[in-house]
């Protein structure tokens, strides 16, 4: 019946022309609930970027040392690419020159 009667006034204003259709609210009812929703949404915000920060922190982290890692795999290919070289011929010219000593100490 109160529906009734609360349609009745609101086709009432309208056919007025009043501009407030909509029943006054009553804005001190609902602040303890604007305040909850407001602090909850700062909490919320502030653990996000926690965590956002953090995320980066650790991706940061991570991509170094990859890089790190990168870099001693290529020095343990440099290193295990020298130790498997062959030795170098002795020179011919270091040859020639103890030839003729020993052909003149045997003289």
């Amino acid at each position: 019946m109160q529906d009734t009667t609360s349609l009745d006034s609101l086709q009432q204003q309208l056919q007025q022309g009043s501009t407030t259709a909509a029943p006054s609210l009553d804005l001190n009812a609902l602040m303890p609930l604007m305040i909850t929703s407001i602090v909850i949404t700062i909490i919320l915000t502030i653990l996000f970027l926690i965590y956002v920060s953090f995320s980066t922190i650790r991706r940061y982290k991570v991509e170094k040392a990859t890089l790190e890692t990168q870099k001693d795999i290529r020095r343990i290919r440099e290193l295990m690419e020298q130790q498997t070289k062959p030795a170098a011929p002795p020179r011919a010219e270091l040859i020639v020159a103890k030839e003729p000593e020993a052909t003149e100490s045997l003289s």
